[in-house]
């Protein structure tokens, strides 16, 4: 994810004039990567489609880890690109 964060940021200083529009698609990935995270684990839709056997307190903690990164990651990126 992080990887697709920094192609995104690379497009947008390429071509400045396309900032808005990779903006909002980079908005759109976190917020669709977001959902899946909640849906998987939250609605325990990991445990019915047999990828993990439970949902424990460290898948928990390491999906909330990932969703606070890639927060950290957007507010870095809109102070960089206002």
């Amino acid at each position: 994810m992080i990887e697709v964060m920094e192609e995104y940021v690379c497009l947008m200083e390429e071509w400045p004039e396309s900032e808005g529009e990779v903006v909002e698609q980079l908005v759109q990935v976190v917020t669709i990567y977001n959902s899946m995270s909640c849906q998987l684990v939250l609605g325990a839709g990991s445990v019915g489609l047999h990828r993990i056997q439970s949902i424990t307190a460290k898948v928990i903690a390491i999906t909330c880890s990932t969703i606070n990164l890639l927060s950290l990651c957007m507010t870095s990126l809109a102070q960089r690109h206002p």
